[in-house]
């Protein structure tokens, strides 16, 4: 379960006095564009505040808009302080590739367990795979057309000797053990598919 922050967080530059009732007040120095603060002082701020499992996405989208870039990232990385240890591995984990906020969080969580998916994975005949194991927001594919869609290219997969798993965005969000456990007991049966199949 993911449960939005408690209190409101906002960013003021050193040396300001300003105070909010209910509100965390972040000094820093900032760049500060009309009233708001920029994208990179915002994704620093997310990864610093929201939980881990959510801390991904504003980054992940970021990324994908173009509003921050890798090289910004990894340079932010490395003029963080030792006590930051957790703000640089999620910065190392952005992925710019991400298809929705449902698939930062599961790959956030795939990485915790020790995993590497493999991101945006093109399949011929197939299409785009989100992590090389599908997941699937309800929100994204409830027509439909899209459902049979989805079912037409689970089952391509299949005959291919992939293993199709599928997640709601129900279960990614309030049941990640339940899920996660479902993945690991699948790589625990025996080596899987990572690839298309090999040119005879």
């Amino acid at each position: 379960m993911i449960e939005a922050p408690r209190d409101h967080h906002v960013t003021a530059g050193v040396g300001t006095r300003l105070t909010w009732r209910g509100t965390l007040v972040h000094r820093r120095r900032v760049i500060e564009l009309e009233g708001r603060t920029d994208p990179l002082t915002t994704v620093l701020d997310c990864l610093r505040c929201l939980p881990p499992r959510v801390a991904l996405v504003p980054v992940d989208a970021a990324l994908a808009k173009g509003l921050v870039s890798l090289e910004d990232l990894a340079l932010v990385a490395k003029r963080l302080n030792r006590k930051e240890t957790r703000v640089k591995k999620l910065l190392s984990w952005a992925d710019g590739r991400s298809g929705s906020p449902l698939e930062s969080v599961a790959r956030h969580d795939l990485l915790t367990e020790g995993l590497a998916p493999r991101v945006q994975v093109h399949v011929e005949g197939v299409g785009w795979l989100d992590l090389l194991l599908e997941v699937d927001g309800r929100r994204y594919h409830s027509d439909d057309p899209d459902f049979a869609n989805d079912r037409r290219r689970d089952a391509l997969l299949t005959a291919m000797g992939y293993v199709v798993l599928r997640f709601t965005w129900e279960q990614v969000l309030d049941h990640r053990e339940q899920w996660l456990a479902t993945v690991l007991d699948v790589l625990a049966s025996g080596p899987l598919r990572t690839g298309p199949p090999a040119p005879m």
